[in-house]
């Protein structure tokens, strides 16, 4: 499927935010949190895979609709490991 192979493909290529929480002198905590994909990196796989407009819209779409359920995810398993980190 050409959404997922995309967005696989890009995956390696995301950046990320480094960010740390601490409680005084106590435990402290460094973790990335994920960023999402550049539309433009998506279309440029597009054009590389010599998709056309209507396919590389459809992709576009189905791309950062995954992306945005991988960074919710995510983002709720990042807080799931600090609230048992901190607890």
């Amino acid at each position: 499927m050409t959404p997922w192979r995309c967005w696989h493909d890009l995956h390696a290529s995301r950046g990320g935010l480094t960010e740390g929480l601490g409680a005084g002198m106590e435990k402290q905590k460094i973790f990335s949190r994920p960023v999402g994909l550049a539309v433009n990196e998506i279309d440029a796989w597009c054009r590389n895979q010599d998709l056309g407009p209507r396919q590389s819209r459809f992709v576009r779409h189905l791309v950062i609709v995954m992306d945005r359920a991988y960074l919710t995810i995510r983002a709720q398993q990042i807080s799931e490991e600090l609230r048992v980190f901190f607890s």
